[in-house]
């Protein structure tokens, strides 16, 4: 049928054709309207057979040319996995099964920018729309060259480029640089579909014979010139195999052992084999140097082995004797779980590790081969939820286990002055995972926060899907305030709440510009605690857990949002300028003890409108010396110094990011008004530190013009690495060098442990808080009252008091290399302080909790001498620093 009425269509399109042409002959009025009277049947017949033609589906997209308006055939449509080219007439028709609760399209053509429109965080009853339109607009080029650590070039390699998702509206169609290139013989390739702005670049290539790892590389921004000039190498490494041979205790071989590498931490398997029944077996993918295998069986113990790849002599696996565990899982009522999977999540701190078994009927398992310490497993099964990373040794007596179903909530949402059902709601979990006394709620759609079903009549149900120590329910409707539960663990079999929404008066104001001139289409961002709004190069917005969409100005320059309860910020940033206001929490009273003033700002009503006006925004521009040499191709940063750093309260960044010239100028032009401080951005490892230079009280519209070091002298040493440090496997973390600020004396503090050293100022309080209700705090706190009525504690304050002379030098970050040799340029005279922590190098990949367990740590205090003129290119030579292990607690 659809090849018939495309067939038709070209018939009737050509007999318009031909109808149009004799138009064109018609000199007097009237025949021209008798013509267009014969022509209205056919135009009707043609756009019917176009509309049969389009391919049926659940939604229709039509993509077009945004200059002229012109369909574009062939464009390839994604969503997910359901793929379709666009026809003659820019049509294609797509399924709308939901990935999740998400659903997503790109739109793919070559010579234009890569186009996208997502829906998130859908409703099961929430309608697609049937039809969706996607413009497209010419692309930049980009290019560069594939080769491989020889410098020569890899042919048919196929590279993946992706950019940061701008922010966007649900249904929005927005740009996107993601594109995908196959580079020629010689290894270059070029594609013509990029945006003509972006502010990042990942990118993974893939090619026969060489290492993958499924991950994405960042391209630092000083090289984006030489992505717009196609000159911009990138290199791939060629990968090896390594072959070996698993044998039992008496050394006959082993069939069907798993043997896995991957990432330490990351969970990543990059090559996995199993042994034949000689006992051989092959990984490919691998990258030269060493590697660490693990390997598993049903018989026989988990092996952790370290070897090298590629190896002359085929790698050997002697496997030892299992020591039997024996699982036995029930649900809450003590019944038996059939079908349960439990599987490895990590032994010995090694997430790559694989072995998985599941129960039968009677709700039992047996492994032969378990180990004979602990490991941690996983155990899941649908509907009855996860327990994860949970520690478990051998035994002699079965493991027992309990799992789901979990927590069971039924909520009802009522009016609390009728008491009448709420129809209209949405309920959103949150979690609660106190670590180093942190007891916030984090709030996410997503749905490993649990399941929540909304019935009628202002009722729902809410599960757990994930153990979590406690959870909460925040309800909202139009028009009311929102409401929370009291938080509740995932141990009660039933739990019935009470959502009782009192109505609020919603948000409103008027965006104005410098001219106080209301400012149509401007978008305005609420801010609220836990969902962080970051501005990025040039004023673009990224957004990281906001559940709430920004709104766009009408033609008035007003918005609106729903009423809210906690403290929040309004921000607008446009080409124009930058607004910022924010208002406290409507029941300050209610905040956490400890929280800062701004919390318990009064009164506990508040405006409902707020009206924003623009200040342009400010420049910052220079020039940065290293010594006396200009700092040629240097990263720098500017950030905003925000005053409250309270995980309770919104938070709005400023992360712009830039390269120096070869002369080392830089120019920032998009700042906001107000307190910043410009860092330089130091490359530590395969991750980023920032070392704080020089801080600036920005005014609106004004240029801030500035010189960034040629001061000072360089500073130069090593630290001794401990052979017990895994070899090439370990970084330096947060290495500083601080100025040395004079200390109060007198009765001294308790030692706060690393791990809470290590962790937010809110943990610290809480530690310390806890710590002045015991005996010793107590004691403690009346000998520091005492002691400071003394002379001698008087001129210790008065000495703490006293401006520091280096201030305007914070702080210097510094990357330490494998040798353990550090540098750090333009560090003026002055007293200081350098401070290190040693960690393995695979906690940067997240995962074990080894942030708490460092390798060892290294303090110094330093003079640097005064300098004629107040610099000197004489390095200073610290020599050799040692490392000391981490304390005895720990």
């Amino acid at each position: 049928m659809r090849l018939i009425c495309y067939g038709l269509a070209a018939i009737v399109l050509r007999r318009f054709t031909v109808i149009i042409h004799r138009l064109k002959d018609h000199r007097r009025g009237m025949g021209f309207f008798r013509s267009i009277v014969r022509t209205t049947p056919i135009l009707i017949l043609l756009f019917a057979c176009i509309s049969l033609a389009a391919p049926s589906g659940n939604m229709t997209v039509l993509v077009t040319d945004k200059a002229t308006g012109e369909p574009i055939a062939d464009a390839e449509v994604s969503a997910g996995k359901d793929k379709a080219a666009t026809n003659e007439f820019g049509q294609c028709a797509l399924g709308t099964a939901l990935h999740g609760d998400n659903f997503a399209i790109e739109v793919f053509k070559d010579n234009y920018v890569t186009m996208e429109v997502d829906w998130r965080d859908l409703k099961p009853d929430q309608e697609l729309p049937g039809q969706i339109s996607v413009a497209m607009v010419p692309g930049d080029a980009l290019g560069g060259k594939i080769v491989d650590e020889g410098g020569k070039p890899v042919s048919n390699a196929k590279l993946e480029l992706w950019g940061t998702e701008p922010v966007h509206k649900d249904g929005e169609v927005y740009p996107q640089l993601h594109v995908f290139i196959t580079a020629d013989a010689a290894g270059k390739w070029v594609t013509r579909s990029a945006p003509s702005q972006f502010n990042d670049v990942s990118y993974s290539i893939t090619a026969g014979g060489f290492f993958h790892d499924n991950s994405y590389t960042s391209i630092a921004p000083r090289l984006f010139a030489q992505l717009r000039d196609r000159s911009l190498v990138l290199t791939i490494q060629h990968a090896v195999a390594l072959s070996g041979m698993v044998l039992d205790p008496a050394g006959q071989p082993v069939q069907g052992a798993m043997i896995t590498t991957g990432g330490e931490d990351s969970g990543t398997v990059l090559s996995r084999a199993r042994s034949n029944s000689d006992g051989n077996f092959t990984l490919a993918n691998l990258q030269p140097g060493k590697i660490s295998l693990g390997v598993t069986s049903a018989d026989f113990a988990p092996q952790i082995v370290a070897t090298l790849a590629p190896s002359t002599q085929p790698t050997q696996v002697h496997m030892q004797p299992g020591t039997p565990m024996k699982f036995h899982v029930v649900d809450r009522a003590g019944n038996p779980i059939g079908g349960v999977n439990i599987f490895i999540a990590q032994y010995h701190h090694a997430h790559y590790v694989r072995y998985s078994m599941k129960t039968n009927a009677s709700g039992n398992v047996t492994w032969k081969g378990g180990p004979p310490d602990e490991i941690v497993m996983n155990i899941w099964k649908k509907t009855y939820g996860m327990i994860v990373d949970r520690p478990t040794a051998p035994a002699k007596d079965p493991i027992q286990i309990t799992l789901g179903p979990k927590t069971h909530v039924t909520g009802m949402v009522t009016d609390a002055l009728t008491g009448k059902p709420i129809d209209h709601f949405t309920v959103m979990p949150g979690v609660i995972n106190p670590v180093y006394g942190m007891d916030q709620t984090y709030w996410n759609n997503e749905s490993w926060a649990g399941t929540v079903d909304i019935g009628q009549n202002g009722q729902f149900t809410y599960s757990p899907d994930q153990p979590y120590p406690l959870y909460q329910l925040r309800v909202q409707a139009p028009g009311y305030l929102s409401c929370d539960s009291a938080p509740f663990d995932n141990v009660s079999d039933e739990l019935a709440l009470q959502f009782k929404l009192v109505k609020g008066v919603g948000i409103t104001g008027t965006v104005f510009d410098a001219n106080h001139k209301p400012l149509p289409g401007a978008m305005v961002h609420l801010v609220l605690s836990n969902q962080p709004l970051q501005i990025q190069n040039h004023g673009s917005i990224s957004v990281s857990g906001q559940e709430i969409p920004p709104m766009q100005t009408d033609s008035t320059g007003h918005f609106g949002f729903e009423p809210q309860v906690g403290a929040f910020d309004l921000v607008c940033v446009t080409p124009e300028g930058y607004a910022r206001v924010d208002a406290p929490a409507l029941h300050p009273e209610k905040a956490p003890s400890g929280t800062p003033e701004r919390a318990q700002k009064q009164p506990t009503t508040r405006l409902s409108s707020y009206d924003l006006i623009l200040q342009p925004w400010g420049t910052v521009k220079g020039k940065l010396m290293v010594g006396s040499n200009a700092g040629a191709h240097i990263g720098l940063g500017l950030q905003m110094i925000n005053s409250n750093w309270d995980g309770h309260q919104p938070q709005v960044y400023l992360n712009d990011l830039l390269t120096t010239d070869i002369d080392g100028q830089f120019s920032f032009d998009h700042v906001p008004p107000g307190e910043v401080q410009v860092v330089k951005i130091i490359r530590n490892g395969d991750s980023q530190i920032y070392s704080a230079m020089m801080r600036l009280d920005i005014k609106p519209g004004e240029t801030a013009a500035v010189h960034l070091g040629g001061t000072g002298r360089p500073i130069v040493g090593k630290f001794a690495i401990p052979s017990s440090f895994p070899r090439n496997n370990w970084i330096a973390w947060n290495a500083s060098l601080q100025p040395h600020m004079a200390h109060l004396q007198g009765p001294p503090m308790p030692e706060m442990p690393l791990s809470i050293r290590m962790g937010s100022a809110e943990a610290k309080r809480k530690w310390l808080e806890q710590w002045i209700k015991t005996p010793e705090g107590k004691a403690l706190i009346a000998a520091q009252i005492k002691w400071f009525k003394t002379p001698e504690g008087q001129a210790s304050l008065a000495a703490a008091k006293k401006p520091i002379e280096n201030v305007g030098q914070m702080n210097f970050s510094f990357a330490v290399q494998p040798d353990g040799t550090f540098r750090i340029d333009d560090v003026p005279a002055g007293s200081y302080e350098i401070f290190t922590h040693f960690f393995p190098a695979a906690i940067m990949n997240g995962g074990s909790g080894d942030w708490n367990h460092p390798l060892g740590t290294s303090q110094k205090e330093i003079v640097v001498p005064v300098m004629p003129g107040g610099r000197s290119d004489a390095a200073m030579d610290l020599g050799t620093i040692a490392v000391a292990a981490p304390p005895a607690q720990q």
